[in-house]
């Protein structure tokens, strides 16, 4: 599985937020759920900081709501595997750069698997 498969598995549900989108224009937080996927932008890619070699997620808030962001990341590649935690919140939409987070985490290559989630609470 590439990075680009792994990233479009864990992206937004696309009925849900085309559904989110019809019925008002404005994104809500889903009820009694954590993954809150209408209201989170994901994105992530391989970068290299000087020697090192880093995975940056970036998560941008849609909702009208502040959110606390628990991700969990875990990477496998031809020199081993990486694992990554970080809470991340992120402020309401309106409040715009606050709305949008970034994390890099460090791994031993660029390439090989990417398996990533999150969990997002109100907050």
């Amino acid at each position: 599985m590439s990075l680009r498969s792994a990233l479009r598995a864990f992206a937004l549900c696309a009925p849900c937020a085309a559904a989110a989108e019809d019925a008002g224009g404005t994104p809500t937080p889903d009820p009694g759920t954590t993954s809150r996927s209408q209201c989170i932008d994901q994105s992530g890619d391989y970068q290299t900081l000087g020697k090192a070699v880093v995975f940056v997620v970036g998560l941008a808030n849609k909702c009208d709501k502040r959110l606390r962001c628990e991700l969990f990341a875990y990477f496998i590649s031809a020199k081993g595997p990486s694992s990554g935690h970080a809470i991340l919140v992120l402020g309401a939409r309106s409040k715009g750069e606050a709305a949008k987070k970034t994390h890099a985490m460090k791994v031993k290559m660029a390439g090989g698997t990417a398996m990533i989630s999150r969990e997002c609470r109100v907050f």
